[in-house]
């Protein structure tokens, strides 16, 4: 089937567009926004898209917190003749300047979210080192992944709410990523559920003073990795900037004690650079937390990431942050913003982080399953 993006050039097969590469189902590309407001950070955002061509899908979401409150929009339809359109009911992403300026936009619907935001970016990329695990001789892992800092501006609305966004008030983070991915299952209800090993996951990103400051881990326990991936870049567009790469990670982090769920308090990570060095980052939560459950990450009522639901599929609600009942749905997982402090310079950054149950420090937060 030949389809309008052919007489583009860009072919990396001798098939048509039309049709993916690779036939694996775990195959899929995605884009991830991640905004808050600055220096308060008590209103936050995540926008993404997932596609997933093996499958004939592309699934999208965009979720907003503000006032204890997350509003959540959540979609999927069917590829066909047009496999490279990043456009999903009211939701819209356009690369206007590769690498530097993106739009996301979102025409009025139902979930009472509406948005026209420009994206510029103000760092070099951070590129993970390349992802590629085995599992009982099958390839569950094989991609690549990059995340890159920068500023919003524009405007959205929620629950009501109008936020207009100006550059230097809204910061802003984001990722791109592509290939065989390890899907995790967390939907209680309609198993299996994956299994969650004793560790410390941690992504961290940020800006500082130029910089950007990026880690993935994911830890047995201090110092002993099962992956890491760290670096730092400088600002875009400077060549002059030389990439230094990171070695590992130490930490010294507070965790709240929630009697409904997993809650980061910040403190202390400590990088420690390839060829000797150490810099100290102090890490403050701001008020803004979104969880990626609303945007269906490991299953949200029995729908999954690439589920086929037809030429096209919109669902929304909105969770109380403080409700035990929410929460227990909403899991752990979740983008905090945060500030960022090494002595006297002042920035702003997002991480993930959750602990296993097992993982020898940080017992106070293992009271809960990991579940992402």
């Amino acid at each position: 089937m030949i389809v309008p993006l052919d007489d583009y050039i860009g072919h990396q097969t001798s098939a048509s567009f039309a049709y993916p590469a690779a036939s694996d189902p775990s195959w899929m590309e995605r884009f991830w926004y991640f905004g808050y407001n600055v220096p308060a950070g008590d209103v936050g955002f995540m926008i993404g898209l997932g596609y997933h061509p093996s499958k004939n899908v592309l699934e999208a979401f965009a979720l907003v917190t503000a006032g204890g409150v997350q509003h959540n929009f959540r979609g999927s339809r069917q590829i066909n003749r047009t496999p490279l359109q990043t456009v999903l009911g009211p939701l819209e992403f356009s690369i206007v300047e590769a690498g530097k300026v993106h739009r996301l936009t979102m025409q009025e619907n139902k979930s009472g979210i509406q948005f026209d935001l420009i994206f510029t970016g103000t760092t070099e990329p951070n590129e993970e080192d390349h992802h590629f695990r085995r599992s009982q001789g099958r390839i569950i892992e094989d991609s690549t992944r990059f995340a890159q800092n920068g500023q919003f501006s524009g405007w959205l609305e929620s629950g009501g709410r109008r936020y207009d966004h100006s550059i230097g008030d809204w910061r802003a983070h984001r990722d791109h990523s592509w290939g065989i991915r390890r899907y995790l299952r967390t939907d209680e209800n309609y198993p299996p559920i994956t299994a969650n090993a004793p560790m410390l996951y941690n992504w961290f990103l940020a800006e500082l003073d130029g910089e950007s400051i990026h880690t993935f881990v994911l830890e047995k326990s201090p110092g002993v990795y099962s992956v890491f991936s760290g670096d730092i870049t400088g600002p875009l567009g400077d060549m002059k900037y030389k990439r230094i790469k990171l070695a590992g990670i130490e930490h010294d982090y507070e965790w709240a004690d929630d009697p409904i769920g997993q809650q980061f308090l910040g403190g202390t990570m400590t990088l420690l650079l390839e060829g000797g060095g150490r810099r100290v980052l102090q890490i403050k939560v701001l008020e803004a937390r979104v969880f990626h459950k609303g945007g269906g990450y490991g299953g949200l009522n029995g729908v999954f990431h690439g589920d086929d639901l037809g030429e096209l599929h919109i669902a929304h609600d909105q969770w109380n942050l403080r409700d035990a009942g929410h929460r227990k749905v909403m899991k752990n997982l979740s983008e905090y913003a945060l500030e960022v402090r090494e002595g006297s310079k002042v920035g702003y950054g997002v991480i993930e982080c959750v602990v296993g149950k097992g993982y020898p420090k940080y017992q106070i937060a293992q009271k809960f399953p990991t579940m992402f």
